[in-house]
């Protein structure tokens, strides 16, 4: 996923310095000393169609965000002001002329800089190029050549477009007439300084054909009051007016303005409306999407109303530091200290695979695109460990998805590295699905995290909580609604995939976070990689252990093996990796089965010669990192060898290189990996047959045998393809010519063992699972049924809802009839559930689902879609009002009190209704109008229904 960082985003902090220097004027003005300005009352030219900022409304009456901030500069002032409205051409004239006293804002031109004094900035402003969703995607003005622009005449910075770019604009008279000519279908694009203006009749058929985005910035500026060239007294008084108006006052009156919720209860979130399936806009605007319905979902359990505004990353970024917006809702990298943003809670993951251009056949793996040129986006995670795991592949940086796939087509890049889902929406959107072929291997992870405003402590824990709140099933049926790929996705994985007995999953439920500690420098078992994340060996397959039993983990880093050993004890941490089952680690440790056996290896100076055995290093010294097991073993079987601890991988390489011992102990594959580094000092690596291998296990605190059973079963789901996976994308061998046959076939035989080993163990686990083949085929049934069906209530689940609403349209529209989906949430249930607990709440939901069942025909179908909130599929309707029968008839019979366990508690019902075909035909958009009336309602009193 590719998100840019730096320009806008800078330009955007240093309008927030400059508002509030008082210092910098345009012009190059030298503010002198205020003179007091007389008069109590001022004229103010406002330009007439410059929706939000200066527009006469329907009423007549002036409006918009100028004219607010206006009035407050003059309440500040102790004056009166009153407003005129011009075109752009007569505003001008009438400053110039002291028709007026002063413009409410304009922004910055060569031509008017010798023309007027401009004040300090009121507001920043972008204007955009608004593309047809048909429109491929484009990123430079170049791109938008083919097509000819409309614009309303007079708007300033037109030259931008024409200039360079071979662009055709047609000029119009006013904004109604450009876009009746947009809807018309005479323009593919069109300018617009800002936001579309929502006075316009049309203005939803208008957002959802040209999309925000869609929308392509141009120019960016600040709207600045303007007055006569010789007037210096009125401008500094003018500015001395400004310094008195805050930043939160502005934002306030802009808030009122550009659709975001007045200061409150309601959070104004962020997004960027061009990455689906995960963040977007519908058909008709609505803003939708993966992401979009997770944050709908937390603000259902924390209680909050969120109002959801979708802009680019960079204006969104800029809003959020302005506090203009309270969060936005997904974000993959990390911050400057000096941005003002910080990173909240991560609430997703996703992973970039490898679409290999099908001009390059038969690839298989990430190593045979060597030579060739892989298209990468400069700000992804996982940038420096590809590169450093695959050093002779040639990297493109690119910036935008779109700029990557037309690089593609043009064949200029072999492959690209991107976000699976979004990449083949793209595709099919481009009608290029025929371009990449997909490479399984190798996955590059990528956390998504929410972003608040630096010190917003009390927002990121209710972000934090309220996202570990919510049942992972439930943010699973999301995955299953949006994601093509739902069986891999995020919560996919974390659901469990072995049988867990009850005390198991109980365990889990009260554990859900493992804190897993590794050292930093033990590449490649593990290690922290220049991103900050951890990576190796371990992590991989802790990674498949702990997923497979539906745990989620978070990592601690320590410097060295005896700090992270130190920090087990200290109840720091819960698993060590990588582990031998020692006894003098028993009073503090139990351990899991192996999970590979490790040969241990000598790093040593080429200086040396060969070392054949351990007895070619009596006399001399070995360092052996504190903690590791085998420093006692060394020390009673060769007595001979001097042992010297060091405390690091990284500490013992150094002693070996300047000389300080004469070898160093380690795991073949660290030793391997720190052979290959440059050095000025050759080292060569020796495999000893007198070592004896390492069992690698995971360690647990002594007698927690519940959580010991869990990962056992869990490393039981590594197979041997997967445990070769893991082997070859982190340990490569490398075996310099120099070493003679006898040691080749010692490397050999180990490796050999080790195989052998996995291959015995996967016969003796298939044998037993063949056991249970029966008592599986007896379960098949029910299993099926639980897929469909939800276990609390017994009423159809999303994904039979989905499926019969599907078969349901398909038959509607042969027979000419209607049908209705009805969201029905519950008022007032979670309140009942935090008071008398979920014991309760449970018995409440399932005689809701009983009521719910009573008001419909066995032809119609009840659903609980999650929670408390249930969908209502009722068929064969002959009109709304039948629909809204039966909603009147939910209302009555929820509105009847619940009794169980000697407890009694009254709910309301709010229900939203979209109808086939008349408010759609899609059934996606069928869910997400219900879903949105249902949310109208909520706002607007609750307990009652809404259709369109």
């Amino acid at each position: 996923m590719d998100f840019k960082k730096v320009s806008t985003f800078i330009a955007g902090v240093l309008w927030l310095i400059t508002i509030f220097s008082g210092h910098v004027l345009a012009n190059n003005q030298t503010e002198s000393p205020t003179k007091s300005v007389s008069q109590q009352s001022f004229k103010i030219a406002i330009y007439q169609q410059n929706y939000p900022y200066q527009y006469i409304n329907a009423t007549g009456q002036p409006s918009g965000i100028l004219i607010d901030f206006w009035r407050l500069w003059a309440e500040k002032q102790g004056v009166d002001v009153s407003f005129h409205g011009y075109s752009w051409a007569e505003g001008l004239a009438a400053v110039a002329n002291q028709q007026v006293d002063f413009h409410a804002g304009l922004l910055p031109s060569d031509t008017r800089k010798h023309q007027l004094l401009r004040s300090n900035a009121l507001y920043p402003h972008d204007s955009f190029v608004y593309l047809d969703s048909k429109v491929q995607d484009a990123i430079t003005l170049s791109q938008i050549a083919p097509y000819k622009v409309g614009a309303v005449n007079g708007l300033v910075n037109l030259e931008i477009l024409t200039a360079d770019n071979n662009i055709s604009v047609q000029l119009f008279q006013s904004r109604p007439e450009l876009y009746d000519a947009v809807l018309n279908g005479e323009l593919l694009a069109f300018v617009e300084q800002g936001e579309l203006d929502n006075s316009y009749p049309r203005i939803k058929e208008l957002g959802a054909i040209f999309p925000q985005y869609k929308r392509l910035n141009y120019f960016t500026g600040d709207y600045s009051a303007a007055v006569a060239n010789d007037n210096v007294e009125l401008l500094n008084y003018i500015n001395q007016g400004l310094a008195k108006i805050t930043l939160a006052e502005r934002v306030d009156i802009e808030k009122k303005f550009l659709n975001m919720a007045p200061e409150g209860d309601v959070l104004n979130l962020g997004f960027a409306g061009n990455l689906p399936p995960y963040m977007g806009y519908s058909a008709s605007g609505q803003p939708q999407g993966l992401f979009i319905d997770m944050w709908r979902l937390w603000a259902k359990h924390t209680g909050h109303q969120v109002n959801f505004v979708g802009d680019s990353l960079n204006r969104s970024f800029t809003q959020l530091v302005r506090g203009s917006l309270d969060a936005h809702i997904a974000y993959t990298s990390v911050f400057d200290e000096n941005s003002g943003l910080q990173k909240s809670a991560k609430v997703y993951s996703l992973s970039s695979q490898v679409f290999v251009s099908n001009r390059v056949p038969n690839i298989t793996s990430l190593e045979q695109l060597n030579g060739k040129v892989v298209g990468v986006f400069k700000a992804a995670p996982y940038v420096d460990s590809v590169t450093r795991q695959y050093p002779e592949i040639s990297y493109r940086m690119f910036s935008e998805l779109a700029e990557m796939i037309a690089a593609a087509e043009r064949g200029e890049i072999d492959a690209a590295i991107s976000e699976v889902e979004t990449m083949q929406v793209k595709l099919v959107n481009a009608n290029l699905q025929g371009l990449f072929y997909l490479l399984d291997q190798p996955a590059f992870p990528i956390d998504i995290f929410a972003v608040v405003a630096k010190g917003d402590t009390q927002l990121m824990r209710d972000i934090e909580q309220g996202f570990a709140s919510i049942p992972r099933k439930d943010l699973h049926m999301l995955e299953s609604i949006w994601l093509k790929e739902h069986a891999s996705s995020h919560f996919s994985l974390l659901e469990p995939k072995i049988p867990l007995t009850e005390q198991q999953q109980h365990w889990v439920q009260e554990n859900p976070v493992l804190k897993v500690g590794i050292t930093k420098d033990w590449e490649p078992l593990e290690f922290i990689g220049e991103d900050g994340q951890p990576l190796g060996i371990n992590r991989d397959v802790i990674e498949s252990v702990t997923q497979s039993a539906g745990f989620e983990l978070e990592f601690v880093a320590y410097d060295h093996w005896a700090a992270l050993v130190a920090g087990f004890r200290d109840n720091e941490i819960d698993l060590i990796l990588g582990v031998s089952s020692a006894n003098s680690r028993a009073p503090d440790f139990d351990f899991t089965d192996s999970y590979w056996q490790m040969p241990w290896s000598i790093i040593y100076r080429r200086i040396l010669g060969r070392i054949n055995s351990l007895a070619d290093l009596n006399g001399k010294t070995l360092a052996i990192v504190k903690g590791y097991q085998l420093t006692n073993w060394v020390k009673a079987n060769y007595p001979e060898i001097d042992v010297v601890l060091v405390n690091s991988t990284t500490e013992g390489v150094l002693a070996v290189q300047q000389g300080f011992v004469d070898g160093f102990v380690e795991g073949l594959p660290v030793a391997s990996k720190l052979a290959k580094q440059e050095s000025i000092v050759p080292l060569e690596v020796a495999v000893v047959p007198e070592f004896p291998s390492q069992d690698s296990r995971i360690g647990i605190h002594k007698g927690n045998h519940v959580l010991q059973g869990i990962l056992n079963q869990g490393l039981s789901t590594i197979d041997d393809k997967k445990r070769q996976e893991i082997f070859n994308r982190w340990f490569d061998i490398n075996i310099h010519s120099g070493w003679d046959k006898r040691l080749v076939t010692r490397v050999a035989t180990q490796v050999g063992f080790v195989i052998f080993a996995i291959i015995l163990f996967v016969v003796l686990w298939n044998r037993r699972l063949h056991k249970e083949v029966g008592r599986r085929k007896a379960l098949e049934m029910q299993m099926k049924h639980m897929a469909t069906h939800d276990e609390l209530t017994g009423l159809a689940n999303r994904t039979l809802i989905k499926t019969q609403m599907d078969t349901a349209i398909a038959l509607h529209q042969r027979q000419g009839l209607k049908l209705a989906v009805m969201f029905v949430d519950l008022d007032g249930f979670k309140a009942v559930n935090d008071k008398y607990g979920h014991d309760f709440g449970d018995v409440v939901l399932q005689q809701v689902a009983e009521r719910l069942t009573s008001c419909v025909r066995k032809s119609d179908t009840v659903c609980r879609f999650g929670g408390d909130e249930f969908v209502v599929l009722l068929t064969s309707l002959n009109n709304k009002e039948e629909a809204a029968f039966i909603a009147e008839k939910i209302i009555n019979l929820i509105a009847k009190p619940f009794i169980g366990n000697q407890i009694k508690a009254t709910l309301g019902a709010s229900i939203g209704i979209s109808v086939f075909p008349d408010d759609s035909d899609s059934a996606a958009d069928l869910f997400k109008m219900a879903d949105n009336l249902m949310y109208r309602v909520k706002s607007s009193g609750k307990n009652n229904y809404s259709y369109l």
